[in-house]
């Protein structure tokens, strides 16, 4: 058995060439409303209005298809199933709808965090963009390319056999547990109708308009499966709730058709008999291991943490099952070849654990995985990103109360942190990204895939180009991608960039992504969008290395006045953890290792050199004092200042050279510290040191040229003015000289390595 690999978007006239269809056959569309596609060139914040009859959590339009028939029952059943609707869905779904899309009833889907699908009759001006996906063509026969959590239709079209067939398909479209929204243009009851299809009616009111909030439970298509690490089956377990591929053609799609993989879920792939088998990714978008089984339920073995876009095949001899899970979860959950595996189809969580499953859910928290154990104690365990609920099988699961309480237990375990300063890294360059206009696809032009797999046609004549930094700023690329896209390829030429700094970073970001035992964490001085920011690296990566890869990261705001120092330790802070690392400029800091003596020695050399250097500072303040006093007791007396040029040259001479030597030592200084390369703090306090030289040896240099004015009535202004100015400014170098004799003695001669 070998996967193939479904094309990456929709074949966007799939029906109309095969199919010839009577326009007046079926009417499934609600009213539409506003396009969100803008014909400005501008860039503006695109607003809403809210079609009549629309009240806040109502999903569907009325004011079209149904206007004539709505009054305020109608109204009040509709947003009460409506709600019910979306609170069975699971956060970050995906949802079909069935007719034109109104954007606010877009919105209030895309606004709970689902991915919202929509097929509808005929080609509009609307865009595929974030999270929301377009298609064309009849519900009847149309073939989507992906596996659907929810769905809504609403529609005039109540022929019997016509209903049944669209419902048929959409059907065949859901995943094993799903539930949808029915709304049809008529007050016969057609519940019939549609539990023939397969589904239970959860609810409905039928009056002038009937609404139907159904169920799908096929549980021929679900199994309960549960790895163990022992022998007897008791000490630790790990329980996956799974979709179940039996068909030839669901073993073929596999999990390209499934937009997400939850952490407590799989996708089983049983074999009547031991066989042969061969996977690989075709176009699954996320990581995943793949966990081969025999017929003795043995794990035999496991391929992990595969990235996206692999090419690799994988395959085992003699196997019974095949099960797909998340990425890098069999590392972190401890499942290892010779487990024990117990399947379970047709099951669902046992009574324990579906009460906890419930008061959890209630609770607000989502996205753990359930495991047993005798040793752990019950509650949240966070490891390597994944929340893990552990049930101790020597404890009390019964109590609502116990359950509430143990979900309140967090334990942290021991990660290894690998952070970066993406505003020094990534952020700091003005780094133009352009931005093409698209439209509705069109065959007669060239389709494009955007930044979230979005689908259009674009005049590359028409674009403006936005800094980087902007785009991943919060709500921004939101905000514009109804009318704006990026084209990965056309959009990011990264070729203007010559940055190894950039590219070391990158090649970092690769190794920990692929590393189940790191965690990724980004840190800015900005509110940043991680996910846009998550996108934007994988396509550089794509593009400049040639590599796909998932990353999933933590985003970490900082204020704007955090340097690396700063930075480290607030990580410490919130990690509680000492294995960290961070990068900024390329260099990289970590905790808890002793420092090198050769690290040490060198850094004793850098900080006798920046004594030196700031001995000299107060020496020169000292002397430009002494001659502005000195000056002051003959103010009036012109002839006594004029004469004194000759005293001015030689205190000029005697310190320029201390001026010299007081550069020399700070770039002696600087140039150890740059060898040293600690990563976190090095690069700033060389910018500062530099930067406040370079000032200071200008105020002393002002000084200096005061010999010129000697002679004229303003040398006494001029000169308590350049004096005042040249103290303050030497005395900002030697604040950065105290800086960095600070760090030299706290970080390189303390406990912290500070290494490349």
């Amino acid at each position: 058995m070998k996967k193939l690999s479904w094309p990456p978007y929709s074949d966007l006239n799939l029906m109309e060439d095969d199919i010839a269809m009577d326009s007046n056959h079926y009417d499934t569309f609600v009213g539409e409303g506003k396009s969100t596609t803008s014909d400005s060139e501008e860039l503006e914040e695109l607003t809403m209005e809210d079609p009549p009859g629309y009240s806040e959590g109502m999903m569907f339009p009325v004011d079209d298809l149904f206007q004539d028939q709505i009054d305020s029952e109608e109204y009040f059943a509709l947003e009460s199933m409506s709600k019910r609707f979306l609170n069975l869905i699971k956060k970050e779904s995906t949802i079909l709808s069935v007719g034109k899309q109104t954007d606010k009833s877009a919105s209030i889907i895309l606004k709970e965090g689902h991915n919202l699908i929509n097929l509808s009759k005929d080609a509009s001006n609307k865009v595929n963009i974030h999270k929301f996906h377009q298609e064309y063509g009849d519900p009847m026969f149309h073939t989507f390319r992906r596996k659907f959590d929810g769905f809504c239709i609403a529609s005039s079209q109540t022929a019997g056999d016509s209903l049944e067939i669209i419902l048929n398909n959409i059907y065949n479209h859901l995943r094993p547990i799903s539930n949808g929204l029915i709304i049809l243009k008529n007050s016969s009851d057609f519940s019939s109708n549609i539990e023939k299809i397969g589904f239970k009616i959860i609810d409905k009111h039928i009056n002038k308009v009937g609404k139907y909030l159904v169920s799908k439970n096929d549980s021929n298509k679900t199994a309960i499966v549960r790895c163990y690490n022992k022998e007897d089956n008791v000490d630790a377990s790990v329980v996956f709730r799974c979709d179940i591929a039996k068909s030839f053609r669901e073993k073929v799609d596999g999990l390209q058709t499934y937009s997400r993989l939850d952490k407590e879920s799989g996708l089983l792939f049983p074999y009547n008999r031991p066989t042969d088998v061969f996977y690989h990714m075709g176009s699954v978008s996320y990581p995943i291991d793949i966990i081969f089984i025999n017929e003795n339920f043995k794990i035999k073995k496991i391929s992990k943490n595969i990235q996206p876009g692999s090419l690799e095949v994988f395959g085992c001899h003699g196997v019974k099952y095949v099960l797909e899970i998340s990425g890098g979860l069999s590392d972190v959950l401890g499942i290892k070849e010779s487990n024990s595996i117990y399947i379970e189809q047709g099951a669902d969580f046992d009574d324990d654990l579906l009460k906890i499953a419930n008061t959890i859910k209630n609770s607000g928290v989502d996205k753990y995985i359930f495991k047993r154990s005798s040793v752990l104690k019950s509650g949240f365990y966070n490891i390597l990103n994944n929340k893990i609920y552990v049930i101790n099988n020597n404890e009390n699961q019964h109590s609502v109360t116990q359950i509430i309480k143990n979900a309140s237990l967090n334990y942290e375990s021991e990660n290894k942190i690998v952070a970066f300063d993406i505003d020094n890294l990534f952020l700091n360059n003005n780094f133009k990204i352009k931005l093409y206009k698209h439209a509705a696809p069109d065959d007669d032009k060239r389709i494009f895939i955007g930044l979230h797999n979005e689908v259009f046609s674009a005049d590359k004549n028409s674009f403006i180009e936005v800094d980087l930094s902007d785009i991943v700023s919060k709500g921004f690329y939101e905000k514009i991608n109804s009318t704006y896209s990026v084209i990965p390829n056309e959009s990011m030429r990264y070729s203007d960039i010559d940055n190894k700094e950039r590219d070391k970073a990158l090649e970092k970001i690769c190794e920990t992504a692929l590393d189940s035992k790191k965690r990724i964490v980004f840190v800015s001085r900005k509110n940043n969008d991680r996910i846009i920011l998550e996108n934007f690296l994988e396509k550089e990566i794509e593009i400049k290395k040639g590599l796909k890869t998932s990353i999933s990261s933590d985003l970490v705001r900082v204020p704007e006045d955090y340097g690396s120092k700063d930075i480290f330790k607030a990580l410490k802070e919130k990690y509680s953890e000492n294995n960290i690392e961070l990068y900024s400029d390329s260099l990289v800091k970590s905790a808890g290792i002793p420092v090198p003596d050769d690290i040490k020695s060198k850094a004793k050399h850098a900080l006798r050199y920046f004594d030196r250097s700031k001995d000299m500072c107060d020496t020169l303040i000292e002397n430009f004092n002494k001659n502005l006093a000195a000056y002051e007791k003959v103010q009036g007396n012109k002839d006594v200042i004029s004469n004194s040029k000759g005293k001015y040259n030689q205190s000029v001479k005697r310190n320029s050279r201390i001026t010299k030597r007081m550069l020399i030592n700070i770039k002696n200084g600087i140039k150890i510290l740059n060898d040293i390369k600690d990563i976190s703090t090095t690069s700033e306090i060389i910018n500062i040191i530099a930067d406040s030289s370079k000032a200071s040896s200008e105020a002393v240099k002002e000084v200096f040229d005061l010999i010129n004015i000697l002679d004229t009535d303003d040398f006494i202004n001029q000169c308590t003015q350049k004096t005042q100015n040249s103290e303050n400014v030497i005395d900002d170098l030697k604040m950065a000289l105290s800086r960095a004799k600070e760090y030299i003695n706290s970080d390189i001669l303390g406990i912290l390595i500070l290494s490349e």
